[in-house]
Parts: C-alpha cells; structure tokens; sequence
C-alpha cells in the first residue's frame, strides 16, 4: 500500500510502546516476519517492513502504473486514501483530514455503495488497529465511501475507479490454471502420481473445514483460489451435513451449499479432495439423533457402518445441479479420505478406561473375539502367551482377557519430550523400563505389600469376581490418595508415565496395573529386550480392525458406489502406536498415501534443524507406489523467524521426493495479503496473509506445477513384515514408525509392507523397520538389517535375532558390532538411538519454550533466530553413520554429500540444488530456477548463482528467478524475479532487445516501471525494494 503504509506503521507503532520497552533486550539478532504480537507467540519485532531505505530506493527507480489518490469527503470531515488493487478491489484508509487514520475502536461503520441502484458491499477490515481495508470489492464505474458513527452520516466519498488504468502483467497467478475440471479426464492415483490424460499432476492448494453458510462464500473461495492460481481444496466437514444419522438424511441446503462449492471450484480448474471427519458428525451413526458413543462404534459397530453408508450414498449419488454430475462421477474430485486424522491408538488412548465403562466393554469383547479366532481356543492361546500365562479365570470364550492396561498412550512418556527428539524405550518388553517410569507398577508392589496381601499370582483386575475386583481397585485409588495427598501430587510423581484426564483416585477410576501381578519386586532388565505376547496381539488386533474398516470402506465406495477417484485414509502419521495403523493402511485397497505434514511447535519438529525436518517432505507417510497428497501443512508465523522458507521448501522437495500436492492450514479465501499481523491473532484461518508467506506461497506453487526438478528414483524402501511390527517391545511415540535419522531426510524413503519374504521392487536398497527379528530379504539387492527386540514376539525365543540374521548369512562374533559385505548391511546396535545430533537444537528450543512460557508477556516463541540453523556443529560422527555410509557407498547409492556433511548438508542427486546448514543458506542453480535464501550477513551480503547475482545489507535474504512462461532460461520470454527484501540484482541472460521490469502487485497488475541501473545483451541490472504491495519484478522481452 505504498505511501499509507507508513500512517498505519506509525499508528500501530504508538498502540504497541507499551510493550516495546519489555522486548528491546531480545530484539538484537532476531530476524523474519514476526512483530510485535504477531501470533502472540514472539515477543520481538522483527525488521522486515519497509523502511526508509525502500523508499529511497523507489525515489530513485519507481514509476508508479495505478498510484495511490487521496480524496477529500463531502463534509469535509474525513480523507481517503484508495489503493486500486484490480478492476474489481482497492485498499482504502479512512483517515481524518489530517492524515491520520481512524481507529477500528472509534465506533465508526462503512458502507461501500453503488450510486446507481443502492446496493452495498462489505468495507473488508481485517486490521486491528487502522479503519483500513486490504482490499475491498468495489463497484464499477463509481463507488461510493459512506462512514457513518452511530447511524449517523460522518462524511463520504465517490471514486471513479474508470479514471485508472490497470496494465496486465504476464505473470498472473491464475495462468497456472488450465481451465475447468470438466475439459479434462478424471485424474487418477497410480503408479506413484496422479495422473490426468496421461501426464502426472501436482496439486498445491488450500485446506477447509466447513460447509460453506451461503453461495456467496464459495464465490469467493472461487475467486481468491483463482487469483492465487492454486488448483486443490482440501475439505473434511461433509459430516455436518446429517440431521438423521440413522439414515443418513442431510440438510438439503447444506448439501446444496456444498455441491455449489465443488461447482464453481471446478469451472475455475480448482480440484477437491474431500475428507470425511468423525469431529464433526453432529451425532453418532447408527444411533438415534442425540445418543452418545465412542470410537469404538466408528471402527466396529455394523449399524454405525451401514448408516454411514447410507449418507456417503446419498452424497455421492446425488446430482449436482449446478454441474449436471454426481460427485462420483464429476473429475474435479482427485480423491477422498476416509476420515481425517482418525486412526486407532491416537495421543491418548487407553481401552480400559473406567469412566466410559461401556466403551472398555466393546473393545474387551473385540479382544476376546480376536483372540478366539486366531488361536482356536483357550489352550492354544495359552501356548502363545507362555512367557505371560493365562490366569484360570481368563477365557476368551467367556470374554475374560482384558487388554494390557500398559498398552496405552502417553504425550510425554519416558525417552524424551514426546516429541521428534524421543528415542526408542523398551515400554512394553518384559520388564523393559528403569524403575523410575515404572512407577504404576511399584506403587501397585507398595499396594500389595502394605494393603492388599495377595499372593503371586494373582489377577487384580479378575472379571469374574467383580465384587472383589471392585473393591481392591477402591482400595489401591485410596492408597494413592493417601500416599500423594492429592490428583496433582500424584500426577507430578507418575510424569514418566501420565494420569490421563479421566485417570482420577478419588473418582476411584485408576486401574491396577494388568501387567503386575502380585510379584514382591521390579527389575528392570534393559539388556534382555524380550517381547510380551499379550502387547504383540494387542498390536495385531488394533491392525486388523483398522484394516478390515478400511477394506470394506473403500470396497463399498469403489464397487457399490461406482467412484471413478482415488481412496486414501490418515490413520497412522498423527497418532501415538503408528506401525500397526500404518501397516493397516499398506494392507487395504487404497490408492492415496495422505500424511498430515504440520511443522507448528505443538506437533512438529520444532524448526529448529533444517536437515532434520526435511522428513516431513522426504519421507513421511510415504507409501510406495501410492501418490502422497500432504494436508494441512502450514507456514505458520509462530513456526520460526524464517517461517516462509518453508513453503519453498515443500515445493521443492515435494517434486524430489514424489510429494504429489499439499493443502495448506487453513486457506482463507482472502484475495490479498493482510498488512497486520495482529489479525491472525483472531483469525480461524492459519492461513499465508502476509506478503513475504503469501509470496513464497506463490513461488511454491510455479515449482511445484511448473519447474523441471526431476523425482529422485530408486529412494531407499523400508520394510515392514506384518511379525516385525506386531513385536509387543519397542515403542517411539510421536514419531516415525520405523527408524529416524539422516537415512529419511537425506537420501529419503518410501514404505513397502509384506507378510513375510520381501517381494517389492528388486533394484532397491531395503532398510528393515526394526521392531521385530522377521523378513525374509535375501531377494532383495541389498538390506540394512537391524532389530530391536532379541525375542520373538512371543517373548519365547530370545535368540530369534540372531537366527534371523543368520538366514541371511550373517553372524556376529564376540564384541562384534557391524557386518558389510556386497549385499546387506547388519548391526546389532540400534538405529533409532543415532539420531542424537539435534539434542542441542532441541535442547535451545525447549530452554526457550520454558523461558518465555514463565515471563507470560506474548505467549510462547518457538525457536531463536540463532538456533533455528542448527545441526550439532562439531558433533563427531558416529561410528553407525560412517558404517551406514559406506555401505550406501560400497553398493553404488546415490549420496550427493560427503560423509563429513551427514546431518549438516543435503543436496540433490544432480546437485543443483544444496542446503547447507554451515552456511546457512539454500540454493537452487538450475536450468529452469535461480534461488537463493538464507541469512545473507553471515554470507558476505551477496548471492552468486550462475544467472543470478544480489548484493544486499538485509541480514536475512531470498530470492528466485524463473523463466515463468517456459520453465526454462533458454526460451523463455518472460521472467519473474521474486524477492522483498531492499538489494540490487543482476539477471545474467542474454536478451532479445531491451527488456522492461514491472513491479507486479498480487492480482496480476502491473504497479509499477522499474528503471534499470545497467542493461546490456547479456545481464541486467536493477533495485529491489520492500513493499507489501509487491509480488515481485516481471522481466518482459
């Protein structure tokens, strides 16, 4: 907004002293597009906004196309400041006839008025503290300005929006769009990619959750996807739209809202993927209206199921008035999800709890029914749990075994924060946990000794005596509470092993223990690793409901209901216990891969190390042979100072790692940046708004659709057989299912699951998942072979490791620790345990979360700008990854880093692209992308790629240059040169003539002629300038 953006700055500047005075000491060195309160999660200001520097520099070189006008109003009153955006939006200031901006709390309302007929429209005010409108749809040839105070008329204003001009810029967003859904074939998942008419698409989009009220908002979802050029909507509230879940009947002007948006996205080309939620279901299937139920309906009740069916027939089926089709058989559907982010074992879970004593119910007499049909009968399950016997009053034909209560989820269990840096524990081996997160079972041996008497062994949790059951479970709750005094004492004392919020003694409603059975003493046995069959077939029973609701769901929307798009589900990347959920998903016949690919402090990897979050774009969720469609990402302002790198990152990545589309969290059908940043503060939407995230946003978006990046072939294959991940020992929580270190974000994996002999591709480099001694891999080209548990999953055998390697060849002599030869890799150490290089990164963030949680001035920063580079400068390798390496080396994988550069430098296989956490910058020097970004102080002020060169005294920096017509610098007729920063550059390319440079607003529009400094037939010269009207710098030959 040019010149006004200094009378907003400076009024938002005088609301904010108070809080300046509190910040100054933190300020020094913090970078990025943080202010003050922005998010409310940084308390620094951050030095990104246009300065005096900026102005100089447009002084100098800057004609403006659509200049900004102020009119005076009628009475005299009151000024305008207009800001044409486009032939349909302007910005408009209201100020006094000073200049000086009226406040939004002044009480004053403005109306947008046509002139001719009357008709009004919305004055859009999403700042907080200036009587300013981003952008606001107006009437043509004239609107009139009407700014009332208490319903009566302060002033007024007409405009002749006709007395501008709006020149067209080649570079408009919307071109990336290729015109209506229906002019093209039904898109399709297979092989790895979606696939339209025979060539692969990507989709870079936004993310929704509700029906929209009314037609007006999906017009305006329409338009504001449009103008960005983004071609998907992810939406997960179609479940609102039931008001008889019993069968299935919707509201129909819900469902007619709804088929309107899927319309008028699909005439702008902008496709739909549609996602089921169980959150929003406003009353549980099957059940009449208003009935309450639990999750274990979702998974196991048939009436549920077959009323869900009804309403996904109804939805389906019905015709589209608007397009002529039913959902099933339009193409602007690329896929549907099953449900969102509902899988079994989610954060918290626990199938024994008290207070919902009808829901334990279901899921015990699942368990028995399991039980039962895999085993036969009681003495052959007896067999199977040998290690941890059957008590006499356990039967699963009288539906007596109860799930083993320490089968359960924790946030923040013992072996780290419950985060990305927790290592593997032993949480559910025989005795596998120190005594310290063992305290359920101490107190229940202090319970014994002081209080109970029972002798070993014994079944404190008996169903068949529920008299005595009931009474000792009242006296253990007693126990603690006279032990700890109170819930809270008793929380601080169980951290390692959390009270959930339904766990309360003096509700009597915590179990004793399932696992303890009235043995005098605990011994924590680290060494011994041996499994517990009973958590194995919890494990195998989660997986088979999981799978078998998967199965018959995509069975019925694909052969019953005739859909013509691909089937997916996220049950696994954003839960607690992953690996039998996600095993679940690889055994079903779906067709999607979908992972939830938050980076927020709350759920990701805190941005604190840019090699290791890469696997939330490297690996994560990968399915092999499944497109990856990753929803709900998000380029969050409380992420980190350098937040929107991160969309750059996930289109770029996206195109080396098989990243099909990505949704962002949320999409506001916003059509222009929002200059205050205090809006998101009460915004529903985490959307990209302001400039520098709406920009890297847009560049994403070419690179994704656009840009000639080739997919990195043959990426390592984890394996999961169905044995290995049903071994009841190891558990990471909140993390990948398999391993995790620089295998996933610097080489990057796929997941490949199999029963017991791998029979995937045989020209892959295979990494067992680890949990289990089971697979067979002696087909594949080469295996890392690795396992945590020495037993079997029945705990019987406790050298099942060493005879698993052994049929593949392998053994270990005494103090042995590594194996290499032509085809396989093997270690008897654990691979989980090696990904300890980040602990400082991840320490200096917790430090920082506690500190600025305490002073409770702005809420919660992430990350500091000094730490948010990190790897573990000076951190020695460790001897698993030099091992690690020179086997990938030996066997010819591709590693476009040397070993010295391990967590510290990613490349691609072609090299034209590096990361380097050193020097902390990202580079890409291709063919068809020149970009830099980075802190730029700590590089000498300067950017040098072989077509693109920057000098700037901006601390942090970013810039792209982009043949945007072609996709390639030899051929292409118009550029795009992307940056917000203040700098000079120089385009180094031979010209056809003497090319002209717009600045191009973020509708197309050129806004303003950019003089060159220096032009010749092979480079090209000129300023850059910081304004949050500006999109970037068109190159016209």
């Amino acid at each position: 907004m040019r010149g006004l953006r200094t009378l907003t700055i400076a009024l938002g500047l005088v609301m904010a002293l108070g809080c300046l005075s509190a910040v100054r000491a933190q300020e020094s060195g913090t970078l990025g597009p943080w202010r003050v309160g922005d998010m409310a999660y940084n308390p620094t200001l951050a030095d990104d906004r246009p300065n005096a520097e900026s102005a100089a520099i447009k002084a100098r070189g800057f004609t403006p196309l659509i200049p900004d006008r102020v009119l005076k109003g009628t009475k005299g009153a009151l000024s305008f400041r207009v800001s044409p955006r486009n032939e349909e939006w302007a910005g408009i200031l209201v100020m006094d006839v000073e200049g000086k901006p009226l406040g939004v709390r002044d009480g004053y309302s403005v109306q947008l008025v046509n002139p001719v007929d009357g008709k009004t429209a919305p004055f859009d005010v999403n700042d907080s503290r200036a009587l300013f409108s981003d952008a606001s749809r107006i009437f043509r040839p004239k609107t009139v300005i009407r700014v009332s105070q208490k319903n009566v008329l302060v002033d007024e204003a007409t405009v002749d929006f006709t007395s501008w001009k709006y020149p067209d810029s080649k570079v408009r967003m919307n071109d990336l769009l290729d015109g209506p859904t229906s002019a093209h074939g039904f898109v399709t998942a297979r092989d790895g990619r979606f696939w339209r008419e025979g060539k692969p698409i990507y989709f870079w989009g936004g993310h929704e959750n509700h029906v929209p009220r009314n037609k007006a908002a999906s017009d305006l979802y329409a338009e504001a996807y449009s103008a960005a050029g983004i071609n998907i909507m992810r939406h997960i509230g179609v479940d609102e739209m039931v008001i008889d879940p019993v069968s299935g009947a919707v509201n129909p002007e819900m469902l007619d809202n709804y088929l309107y948006l899927v319309a008028k996205l699909g005439e702008k080309g902008i496709y739909f993927l549609m996602s089921g939620y169980l959150g929003y279901q406003p009353s549980i299937y099957g059940l009449p209206k208003g009935s309450k139920g639990s999750n274990a309906f979702f998974w196991m009740d048939p009436a549920y199921r077959e009323s869900w069916k009804k309403f996904l027939r109804i939805l389906f089926t019905t015709k589209n008035p608007y397009n002529g089709k039913a959902l099933k058989d339009d193409p602007t559907l690329i896929g549907f999800e099953l449900s969102n982010e509902m899988g079994m074992n989610e954060r918290r879970f626990d199938y024994n709890r008290l207070d919902t004593l009808e829901e334990t119910q279901l899921w015990r007499q699942a368990f028995n029914r399991f039980l039962l049909k895999k085993y036969g009968n009681r003495e052959a399950l007896a067999r199977a749990w040998e290690i941890n016997p059957l008590l006499p009053n356990e039967d699963p034909t009288r539906g007596s075994i109860l799930m083993p209560s320490n089968f359960r989820g924790v946030r923040s269990p013992y072996g780290g924060t419950g985060q990305h840096d927790q290592f593997t524990i032993g949480h559910w081996y025989r005795n596998g946990l120190p005594n310290e997160a063992a305290i359920r079972i101490l107190d229940a041996i202090e319970f014994n000794q002081k209080v109970a008497g029972k002798t070993y062994p014994f079944d404190f949790n008996n169903l068949e005596t529920p008299e005595e059951t009931g009474k000792l479970r009242a006296a253990f709750n007693q126990f603690l509470l006279q032990k700890y005094g109170d819930r809270a004492a008793l929380a601080k004392a169980w951290a390692e092993d959390q009270l959930f919020g339904w766990e309360d003694p003096a509700k009597n409603t915590i179990l004793i223990p399932t696992n303890y059975r009235g043995e005098k003493e605990y011994r924590f046995d680290p060494s011994r690793r041996q499994a517990d069959p009973r958590v194995s077939d919890a494990l195998e029973f989660t997986y088979q409901v999981q799978k078998e609701w998967a199965t018959d769901m995509a069975r019925f929307l694909k052969d019953e209901i005739g859909l013509k798009c691909g089937v997916g589900w996220n049950g696994d990347t954003f839960h607690v216990v992953q690996t039998p959920n996600h095993l679940a998903n690889m055994n079903s016949p779906l067709d999607i891969a979908i992972a939830a690919a938050y980076l927020d402090w709350d759920n990701g990897d805190q941005i604190t190390s840019r090699t290791k979050n890469l696997k939330r774009f490297t690996a994560y969720g990968r399915i092999l042979g499944r497109p990856m469609h990753s929803y709900e990402w998000s380029m969050w302002t409380r992420q980190g100072p350098y937040t929107y790198e991160y969309g750059l990152l996930a289109a770029l990545m996206g195109r080396v790692y098989g990243f099909d589309g990505y949704s962002h969290h949320k999409m506001a059908p916003v059509i222009y940046p929002i200059s205050d940043p205090l809006y998101s503060l009460n915004s529903h939407y985490i959307t990209p708004l302001t400039d520098r995230r709406r920009g890297a946003f847009y560049v994403a978006r070419w690179i994704l659709e656009r840009s000639r990046i080739p997919e990195a072939e043959k990426r390592l294959v984890i394996g999961f057989p169905a044995q290995s991940v049903f071994t009841g020992g190891p558990e990471r929580r909140m993390s990948n299912w398999a391993f995790e270190n620089w295998l996933m974000y610097q080489c990057g994996t796929e997941d490949y699951a199999f029963e017991d002999v791998y029979d995937g591709p045989a020209d892959r480099v295979v990494v067992h998942s680890g949990h289990g001694p089971y697979g067979d891999y002696r087909k594949a080209q080469h295996a890392i072979l690795w396992c945590h548990s020495n037993s079997d999953r029945e705990g019987k055998d406790l050298k099942a490791r060493e005879k698993w390697f052994a049929l593949h060849g392998i053994k270990f002599a005494p103090g042995q620790k590594y194996y290499l030869d032509d085809k396989y890799f093997a270690t008897t150490e654990d691979l989980t345990d090696y990904n300890l290089v980040h602990a400082r990164a991840e320490g200096a963030r917790w430090d920082l979360l506690n500190k600025n949680a305490a002073s409770k001035q702005f809420g919660v920063v992430n990350t500091a700008a000094g730490d948010y580079w990190l790897p573990e400068k000076g951190q020695p390798l460790t001897e698993m990854d030099r091992k690690l390496y020179e086997a990938l080396k030996r066997w010819g994988y591709p590693l476009p880093f040397e070993v010295e550069e391990i967590d510290q430098v990613w490349r691609s296989r072609d090299r034209t692209m590096e990361m380097n956490t050193l020097k902390t910058f990202f580079k890409s020097d291709r063919d068809d992308l020149q970009l830099w970004f980075g802190q730029l102080a700590e590089n000498g002020g300067r950017v040098s790629l072989s077509r693109l060169e920057a000098v700037s005294g901006e601390k942090q920096y970013s810039a792209a240059l982009i043949p945007w017509d072609t996709a390639d610098f030899a051929t292409a007729r118009t550029l795009l040169l992307w940056t917000h920063w203040n700098s000079r550059v120089t385009v180094k390319l031979p010209f056809r003539g003497t090319p002209e440079i717009y600045a191009v607003n973020w509708l197309g529009k050129r806004l303003y002629r950019v003089k060159p400094l220096r032009s010749g037939r092979n480079e090209l010269t000129f300023e850059t300038c910081r304004d949050d009207d500006i999109f970037g710098y068109e190159i016209a030959q």
